[in-house]
């Protein structure tokens, strides 16, 4: 099933894009500009499939401007999700942040605040924002995300995940991921993920095996029954 987004979605897309390069030009020569193109055997968004337990293709455009007390990011990302059988539409998403020095330089810690957008093309229903703030340090980060009304469902939530890695003998690396989902609207609906793995780095190929894993019902909009865990291969080159 192929979905085109309408002619009004692709103006403010459009928009969009012209108003990120306009920001984005005079910082260029100070900037940076890469990305990544990830193939896996099934897109887990905090545990939940959204490729209905298939295949699926994800590319990433990432901008940084270091500054002086703070530096810059943003970045793209379109994949495509199926929230109902056979019913794969294009989702984008959009973020920016900054990120800072916690204490004095050198000491590893920093501070990270942001917001991202995700737009379903077809099915505007699913759009929804969040914002977030969280500490980042050499081999793990935790982060706190917020939204008012996520996945179009209408509830408020909050996102708590910790993130860990360690690199072992190199080439090879371990992480793991701990994420917690809850409603703030007093309505019934909880969700704990986890993934576990192993990586292998190549030049700019990472490889990457990993146990993901959820728990509890609710707060996503997929109408198919799916594993509640699995093991999740993926391939990424960055470049």
């Amino acid at each position: 099933m192929t979905c085109r987004p309408g002619r009004a979605a692709l103006t403010r897309l459009k928009k969009t894009g012209s108003l990120l390069l306009l920001l984005l030009a005079p910082a260029a020569a100070h900037s940076q500009l890469g990305g990544s193109v990830v193939a896996e055997t099934d897109y887990r968004f905090r545990g939940v499939s959204l490729s209905s337990q298939r295949p699926d293709l994800r590319l990433t455009l990432a901008y940084d401007h270091p500054g002086g007390a703070y530096a810059t990011y943003a970045g793209l990302s379109a994949t495509t999700v199926e929230f109902e059988p056979e019913g794969r539409r294009a989702s984008l998403l959009g973020y920016a942040g900054f990120t800072g020095s916690v204490g004095p330089a050198g000491h590893g810690w920093r501070w990270d605040a942001g917001l991202t957008y995700t737009r379903t093309a077809g099915e505007s229903r699913y759009d929804y924002g969040e914002v977030h703030a969280g500490l980042l340090g050499e081999h793990a980060s935790l982060r706190l995300y917020l939204s008012p009304d996520y996945f179009g469902s209408g509830a408020a939530t909050a996102y708590l995940e910790l993130d860990a890695g360690w690199l072992l003998a190199p080439p090879w690396r371990l992480f793991a991921h701990l994420g917690s989902l809850q409603r703030l609207d007093g309505g019934e609906g909880r969700r704990i993920d986890t993934r576990l793995g192993a990586g292998l780095r190549a030049g700019e190929l990472e490889l990457q095996l990993a146990w993901v894993s959820n728990w509890r019902d609710g707060l996503y909009p997929v109408a198919y029954e799916q594993r509640r865990s699995t093991l999740v291969f993926s391939a990424s080159v960055a470049f």
